[in-house]
């Protein structure tokens, strides 16, 4: 769960949260309609929002939200190709890490520029 207003998504009128669900519930229930989703989160938010009176709801699916399998590098680069490859499923699945990963390939392609 986390406060918009602290996100910097609204301004400072706490009147949005937003609630993330784990990966395996997500693919689990990823076709179920936003109703039913809502109705079975209803009573996990409730500890969260107390008795605060829901005026809209909105869901966002990501199928491809995070990496299947990670490696065990930042990134790969391939300088015979000229081919590099980087992103969260190499710095760690989130948006740090996809970060971290594409600086390492930034300095792979320099380094390798710079050689060259």
């Amino acid at each position: 769960m986390a406060d918009n207003v602290r996100k910097g998504i609204t301004q400072n009128v706490p009147a949005a949260v937003t609630f993330h669900l784990s990966r395996e519930y997500s693919a689990q229930h990823y076709g179920d309609s936003e109703e039913e989703l809502f109705a079975q989160m209803a009573a996990e938010m409730k500890p969260w929002l107390g008795d605060s009176k829901i005026v809209a709801q909105k869901l966002h699916r990501w199928r491809f939200s995070e990496p299947k399998a990670e490696f065990g590098q930042p990134c790969v680069w391939l300088p015979d190709m000229r081919v590099g490859f980087c992103g969260d499923a190499f710095g760690g699945p989130r948006v740090e890490g996809a970060a971290i990963s594409g600086l390492a390939m930034a300095r792979k392609v320099i380094e390798d520029l710079e050689l060259g």
